[in-house]
């Protein structure tokens, strides 16, 4: 029934009035819901095997590739972060060249070309996308920089120098042994914009809807973390945080109030 409204509206109104009525359909925009289980939250919303995601990041691969030269002087606030983090990891390292890079949940190689690409080719030997498996193997047979893998089995113990995971976590089913198991695979490892949350003693799992136009209605589970249950982890691990961030350009309403995102750069034990 949605869809059929939203076709008809598209052909009978203008766009800046569509625009106006999706601003009216702010209120299921966002997280809403505390589920039992990924299931359960899944049953709610389309999740990531929705086919326009790998298109778009098919495109997007492609399009970044063919760009990949023309560096722009402008740097995103998130793009200074995981850099300045990389480069600390690496020193700490005392890597200069062949890096092994691991982008966890790094769909289309973005982070590479707004930030590894700015360091010298020969410090990053190796740039792995660890992705959906749907999404490796529609990506590996485009001709790229990258390897693409949808798990890390059979990766050996401390392989990776550097593991980035930017917004990743909270969008996985089991995201504590997805840790474990990076923790494992690395060295260093950068969570960016993670949802952690200081007032609640459990992890929350809600859904997520965003609106990109009418036609782009995405909705995946998304956890928010309490903060003790994360540390708890980062202590089960034996992670040591480097330093912790605050991610303010990402700050969602979350039971009735804005929380920041945070971010955390941790070394493993190796």
């Amino acid at each position: 029934m949605l869809k059929k409204i939203i076709a008809t509206a598209r052909k009978i109104l203008p766009e800046p009035f569509i625009g106006f009525i999706l601003a009216l359909a702010r209120p299921v925009h966002g997280f809403t819901g505390d589920f039992l289980n990924y299931s359960d939250a899944l049953s709610h919303c389309k999740g990531y095997e929705d086919k326009s995601i790998v298109k778009t990041y098919e495109q997007q691969l492609i399009k970044s590739l063919s760009n990949s030269n023309d560096r722009d002087f402008f740097i995103e606030d998130r793009s200074i972060r995981i850099l300045s983090s990389s480069l600390f990891a690496l020193n700490r390292l005392g890597i200069v060249k062949d890096a092994k890079i691991l982008d966890f949940g790094g769909s289309w190689g973005n982070h590479f070309f707004h930030v590894f690409n700015r360091i010298s080719p020969q410090v990053h030997s190796e740039y792995v996308i660890c992705e959906s498996e749907k999404v490796s193997i529609e990506l590996s047979k485009i001709e790229s920089p990258f390897k693409f893998i949808c798990n890390l089995n059979g990766v050996a113990d401390k392989y990776f120098d550097v593991c980035l995971a930017s917004c990743v976590l909270p969008y996985l089913e089991k995201p504590f042994e997805i840790l474990t198991e990076i923790s494992r695979t690395s060295k260093y490892i950068i969570l960016d914009r993670m949802p952690v949350v200081r007032e609640i003693d459990k992890n929350v799992l809600t859904v997520q809807r965003s609106f990109h136009s009418f036609r782009d209605i995405s909705s995946y589970p998304a956890y928010f973390f309490s903060r003790k249950r994360l540390f708890d982890k980062f202590h089960e691990l034996n992670l040591q945080v480097q330093f912790e961030w605050l991610v303010k350009e990402d700050a969602p309403f979350f039971s009735g109030s804005r929380q920041t995102y945070t971010g955390f750069l941790l070394k493993t034990q190796f």
